[in-house]
């Protein structure tokens, strides 16, 4: 992952749209290759993917270091993942139980 631009985040924090985009952008394969080691499907991952930018875009500015940006987006992309395989996990039994 990249090294963090400090104040790239901090005007992506501010609101500014060029630079939260600019940051994605260079992370986006990387949130991609992690989502995709925890579900295995390409269409998952990316589902992940777009939850993970929501999440990020959404709670951007309760981030108080901006230095600590690459760390809190891969512990965003391993929650969101987690929650995802759990949720996965769920209506897969919930099929299961009913076909019988």
């Amino acid at each position: 992952m990249l090294v963090v631009d400090a104040d790239k985040v901090r005007r992506a924090c501010r609101g500014d749209s060029d630079a939260f985009v600019e940051l994605i952008q260079e992370r986006k394969d990387d949130i991609y290759k992690l989502a995709y080691t925890y579900t295995k499907n390409q269409e998952d991952a990316l589902t992940i993917f777009h939850d993970v930018v929501y999440k990020v875009y959404s709670s951007l500015k309760k981030l108080k270091n901006p230095d600590v940006f690459n760390n809190w987006l891969i512990r965003i992309t391993v929650n969101t993942s987690i929650d995802y395989v759990k949720k996965r996990k769920r209506i897969s039994s919930i099929e299961v139980n009913y076909d019988n």
